[in-house]
């Protein structure tokens, strides 16, 4: 999601939601701050990171790390 409020034009935001194994939305990546200084190409991080933690969520890898899942 890449969000501008229409009223007020000075701040940005850009989201993508982590998933469990099954799929449900747990988390959320964000991040938030001028709009001169949030762009659009900030859109493949912020969903790439989402990506990689919802990866590690859904393997087996991340049970008994510091997750605690």
């Amino acid at each position: 999601m890449f969000s501008r409020p229409p009223r007020e034009n000075t701040i940005t935001g850009v989201a993508a939601p982590v998933l469990d194994r099954h799929d449900n939305i747990v988390a959320a990546v964000s991040i938030v701050g001028p709009t001169e200084r949030i762009r659009p190409p900030h859109i493949p991080a912020v969903v790439t990171v989402a990506r990689v933690i919802t990866h590690a969520l859904a393997t087996d890898a991340v049970r008994g790390s510091v997750l605690g899942v």
